[in-house]
């Protein structure tokens, strides 16, 4: 009996599918991408598959003081030694960028200091809330008038099949919100956000290769096309040690200042290294998602005016199966604004074909009187 009841809740859908107000593009970004990003987050937080962030061996300071001297304060390579490509000194020490700093430790130019690590959390969980933002703004400005227009739709199918009535009433009712929308510029001003947020997608995806190319030193920006050389090992020896230098300072029983050397191994950038390359790649296909979003969203506003079946072809793709009538989409379209025709068409993709279908015949026959009938205005008399 169960097993009855389990198939055939496979089946039966409990509420109506969710209202649409963006497209793919949009969704890969507060979606997905801010998920990947939490999740990094929470891999570089935890100590259960990585153990302890960082280790240091030394033989004159107890151990969980060096540690965290060294997490808090930051370690250091040696760029002299790091390449063994080029350098066949280095061959001669045991880790890529440990050796002797030489009398000069002290400048900044023989040495690379990796303070970064202990902010990557911090700079993960922003990033994360900077691909989230702009779904935020929109749907605050969105409020639901999507929703407001569409749901007593979707929950009619869902209660019951439509009878000729009820779908004429629908359909008039929503005729008439869409014609008052339109009289007030609320739908220009829906369609403006919209855009607006999809270009902001666009410029958090370059913002976001520069501000994490900027936090790893300048190694980022074309992390993904270096590796095609084959020196994957040199690239990321440099940018996420895993073995590095930390010199920790101290008095001595007489007063003097005492330095020792202590070698580090990073676990973290285990992990770390992982993130960055998989986020390269993952950024660089949001930056050509984002690009063909907008160039899609300009060649739409090319063509709304020039190309009947282009807008045809478009209105059919939001409800497939529903035969549009030809002379319907050039009417509106003629009359409608790039901002409007964009209000309709989510309204389409998210109602059923012979709803829509009708829909577009109302305001095509509504657009039709308004031009056979115009509104006369009497001028005001002067004396």
């Amino acid at each position: 009996m169960l097993k009855v009841f389990s198939d055939v809740a496979k089946n039966v859908r409990l509420k109506p599918k969710d209202i649409s107000i963006d497209n793919l593009g949009f969704k890969l970004h507060y979606r997905f991408t801010f998920g990947i990003l939490m999740v990094c987050c929470v891999l570089v937080c935890s100590r259960q598959y990585i153990g302890e962030h960082i280790r240091c061996i030394t033989h004159n300071v107890p151990g969980h003081v060096i540690d965290t001297y060294c997490f808090v304060l930051g370690t250091f390579t040696v760029p002299t030694f790091e390449n063994k490509t080029t350098n066949a000194v280095s061959d001669l020490y045991a880790h890529p960028g440990v050796g002797p700093a030489g009398p000069h430790a002290s400048e900044e130019d023989y040495i690379m200091a990796h303070l970064y690590y202990q902010w990557i959390p911090f700079l993960l969980f922003g990033q994360a809330l900077l691909f989230y933002l702009p779904h935020f703004i929109w749907k605050n400005h969105e409020g639901s008038r999507l929703f407001a227009l569409c749901d007593g739709f979707q929950k009619a199918v869902f209660v019951l099949k439509l009878d000729s009535t009820r779908s004429a009433e629908k359909v008039e009712s929503l005729r008439k919100h869409f014609q008052a929308l339109k009289r007030f510029k609320v739908n220009r001003d829906w369609g403006r956000v919209l855009v607006m947020c999809e270009w902001l997608n666009l410029f958090n995806v370059i913002l976001q290769f520069y501000l994490t190319n900027w936090y790893l030193g300048g190694n980022f920006l074309t992390l993904g096309l270096r590796l095609y050389d084959g020196n994957y090992d040199e690239i990321f020896d440099k940018m996420f040690p895993k073995v590095a230098k930390c010199t920790f300072h101290q008095y001595g029983p007489s007063g003097t200042l005492q330095s020792f050397d202590s070698l580090c191994v990073l676990a973290l950038n285990i992990i770390n290294e992982k993130i960055y390359l998989f986020l390269w790649f993952w950024f660089a296909l949001m930056l050509v998602v984002s690009v063909i979003s907008i160039f899609w969203r300009l060649l739409t506003c090319c063509l709304l005016s020039r190309s009947t079946d282009f807008n045809q072809l478009l209105l059919w793709e939001t409800s497939p199966g529903s035969r549009l009538d030809r002379h319907d989409v050039a009417v509106i379209t003629k009359e409608s604004s790039f901002y409007d025709w964009l209000f309709l068409y989510y309204i389409g993709k998210n109602l059923k074909g012979a709803l829509f279908r009708e829909l577009l015949h109302e305001l095509a026959a509504d657009f039709e009187k308004e031009r056979a009938d115009p509104v006369y205005v009497q001028p005001l008399k002067t004396e």
